[in-house]
């Protein structure tokens, strides 16, 4: 999804400045101010998908923070050291994927619990603690923080003092 909007977002900007060029190559005294309005219109609806990434991130952050930083304080695993959320153990255990973390979260695993909707014991429907929007900004952050090998600005010196339900 995110790829999607990087891609989405460079065609515009290609395309504008295609457009813009052959403004200026058709006609010999057209107005400049014109095209330059037009480019910074298109690259400002082009960056749109930017912002929806950086959105996503920081959607994906606060999810993180409120849900998954008891367990999993700047891309560790409080149970099970052998299972972080750092890139070689989510490769290797053939997690680096959004798609494989969406299920992760929504299904739970081990000691994790289930985020999606989910039958308890009793035969009750609980219903799922994030909507699908929500897995893909979450798992979106955990991969990126993951690939960047969880910055320092990310982790919390002492979980109950940063964050929330600790």
């Amino acid at each position: 999804v995110l790829m999607i909007k990087i891609i989405i977002a460079i065609i515009i900007l290609v395309l504008s400045l295609v457009v813009s060029v052959h403004e200026i190559t058709k006609h010999s005294k057209i107005n400049r101010f014109k095209v330059i309005g037009k480019i910074l219109a298109t690259a400002s609806i082009a960056s749109f998908p930017f912002s929806a990434l950086c959105s996503d991130l920081d959607e994906g952050k606060t999810l993180f923070i409120n849900s998954c930083s008891g367990c999993h304080n700047g891309g560790g695993n409080l149970f099970n050291s052998k299972k972080t959320l750092f890139k070689n153990d989510l490769m290797k255990n053939d997690y680096f994927d959004n798609q494989k973390l969406i299920q992760i979260i929504t299904n739970g695993k081990g000691q994790m619990p289930a985020y999606g909707e989910f039958v308890s014991p009793k035969g009750n429907v609980i219903p799922a603690k994030f909507s699908i929007s929500q897995l893909e900004s979450l798992s979106s952050y955990v991969l990126e923080m993951s690939a960047k090998d969880w910055p320092a600005e990310n982790k919390a010196k002492n979980n109950c003092d940063e964050y929330p339900g600790c």
